[in-house]
């Protein structure tokens, strides 16, 4: 048997132990990788996987509660608008910086 390695397979792991979907996004809002429990899927989190890319308002979202600057777990709370399901966002960084995406 085949063993399951990459960012696809530790977002797997992570779902599955806080049942519920997990996402991974660069600081440009690429979608990196995602895991997706099928009894919290929204529209925000299908469009992001279909295009690889956070929805540009749900972006703007995200930087007016500070994700981008934060250091450590934080809520965002639902917007029935936008995302009925609140998320737990947790900043992920590479020598205590958030990398950006090198221009193509």
């Amino acid at each position: 048997m085949r063993r399951r390695t990459g960012i696809n397979h530790e977002l797997d792991l992570l779902a599955e132990a806080v049942r519920a979907s997990a996402f991974l996004d660069d600081i440009d809002g690429r979608v990196l990788g995602s895991s997706v429990q099928a009894d919290d899927a929204d529209p925000t989190g299908v469009a992001a996987i279909l295009t690889r890319q956070v929805p540009a308002d749900m972006s703007a979202r995200q930087q007016r509660y500070g994700v981008d600057q934060a250091t450590g777990p934080m809520r965002l709370p639902a917007d029935p608008g936008h995302s009925p399901v609140a998320r737990v966002c947790v900043p992920v960084r590479h020598q205590h910086r958030t990398p950006r995406r090198e221009p193509h």
